[in-house]
C-alpha cells in the first residue's frame, strides 16, 4: 500500500521530462528478480528513470547501498574481432589503476566537485580526470570524454566521480552538450572500470547514457583515445575493444483477446 504525497518526491533542474519512471524492489540477498508487490526484510526499493528494457539489475552486496545495472547478456553475442591493450598510456571495456601513493599524497580538498558544474575533462586536478575519449575524430576536434575524477573531502576521504563530457561532442550548434554523471563507489583494491557508450562504471554501480550527434567522428573516422589529465597521479590503463555485428529484429503478431 502506497500513500500519495502532496509534494514532489524528487526533482532536478534543467534535465527535461522524465519518462518511464520505475519503482521496484531488489533483493539484498539473492540474484533473482522479485515481484513488484514484495516487501519486508532483505528487500530495498529503488526509483529508476530509464527506457523500458531488460537490463540485468542486481543489489550491490559489496557496498550495501547501490544497484548494479548491466547491459542485456545477448549483446555479448554481437561481439567480433576482439582487441586487447594492456598497461598502455563499438563495445569497449577499460580498467584504470591509479597510483595509491599519489592518492595518499593529495592535500587539496575539493568536496564541492560535481560533474555537471565542473569544467569537464579540461578541468585538471591532482587525481583526475582520466578515462577515454570516445566518438572522437583524428584531430580530436570532436570528442566525448568518459572519465573518472577523484576528489578528497574535508574529512580526508576520497570520492570518485564518473562523468560524460559532451561539450565537444558535436560541431552542430543546435544540440545539447552538457556534462553528466555522479558519484560512484570504488572499494579498496578495486580498479576503476568503465564500459562505453552507454557507460557502466564499476560493474554498473553508476550508469550514464549520453546522446551525442558527432558530424566528423563518424563511420571510419571515429577514434578512441586514452587520456590522463591528472596533475599528480600516474594511471595505468587496460582496454578491450570489440567490433559489433548488427542485431537481428523479429516482428511478432499478437492477437488481442
Amino acid at each position: 500500500m502506497f500513500k500519495l504525497l502532496d509534494r514532489v518526491l524528487h526533482s532536478a533542474p534543467a534535465n527535461g521530462m522524465w519518462e518511464c519512471v520505475d519503482f521496484f524492489p531488489v533483493s539484498m540477498v539473492e540474484d533473482n528478480g522479485l515481484e513488484n508487490n514484495i516487501v519486508g526484510n532483505g528487500v530495498k526499493h529503488f526509483l529508476n528513470e530509464s527506457s523500458d528494457d531488460t537490463r540485468t539489475i542486481l543489489f550491490d552486496k559489496k557496498t550495501g547501498s547501490n544497484v548494479l545495472q548491466r547491459p542485456v547478456e545477448e549483446i555479448e553475442s554481437l561481439r567480433t574481432n576482439s582487441t586487447k591493450f594492456n598497461n598502455i598510456e563499438l563495445d569497449i571495456t577499460a580498467e584504470f589503476e591509479i597510483d595509491t601513493e599519489a592518492l595518499s599524497a593529495i592535500t587539496e580538498a575539493d568536496a564541492a566537485y560535481s560533474c555537471s558544474t565542473s569544467g569537464g575533462a579540461a578541468q585538471r586536478g591532482a587525481a583526475g580526470p582520466f578515462g577515454l575519449l570516445v566518438l572522437a575524430d583524428e584531430s580530436r576536434y570532436e570528442q566525448t570524454p568518459v572519465y573518472f575524477y577523484v576528489t578528497k573531502g574535508s574529512d580526508g576521504k576520497l570520492k570518485a566521480h564518473f562523468c560524460n563530457d559532451k561539450s565537444r561532442s558535436s560541431s552542430a550548434g543546435d544540440v545539447y552538450k552538457g556534462i553528466e554523471g555522479g558519484v560512484v563507489p570504488v572499494l579498496e583494491g578495486e580498479k576503476f572500470s568503465v564500459r562505453v557508450l552507454k557507460s557502466f562504471a564499476q560493474g554498473g554501480r553508476t550508469c550514464v547514457t549520453s546522446r551525442v550527434y558527432p558530424t566528423r567522428a563518424i563511420f571510419e573516422s571515429t577514434r578512441v583515445f586514452v587520456f590522463n589529465n591528472a596533475t599528480a597521479a600516474k594511471v595505468d590503463a587496460s582496454v578491450k575493444i570489440w567490433q559489433m555485428k548488427s542485431a537481428e529484429f523479429t516482428s511478432y503478431n499478437f492477437v488481442g483477446s
